[in-house]
């Protein structure tokens, strides 16, 4: 299981991004609710009061090496919501 980390977002857009790697052979499984603590706390600190997941994850190549990657990137966005 995966650990996701925050990696990105905007505050004007009220959008965090959390990610993690893997290589080719791992499965792509990660803590949903231990990703969802981590968006909404991450929220909490702009002034929101909590964290929606985007549905989805977008899957990018990190470390290539030559014509095949050697490690992925998995991120996953969420929407800050509930002002103040």
């Amino acid at each position: 299981m995966k650990t996701m980390e925050a990696t990105g977002g905007s505050l004007a857009d009220g959008v965090i991004e959390l990610s993690y790697t893997r290589t080719p052979s791992e499965t792509s499984i990660f803590d949903e609710q231990d990703a969802l603590k981590t968006a909404t706390k991450r929220c909490k600190a702009w002034g929101f009061k909590k964290a929606d997941a985007f549905s989805g994850e977008q899957t990018s190549c990190r470390d290539q090496l030559g014509s095949r990657c050697d490690v992925y990137m998995v991120t996953k966005k969420y929407q800050c919501v509930g002002k103040g």
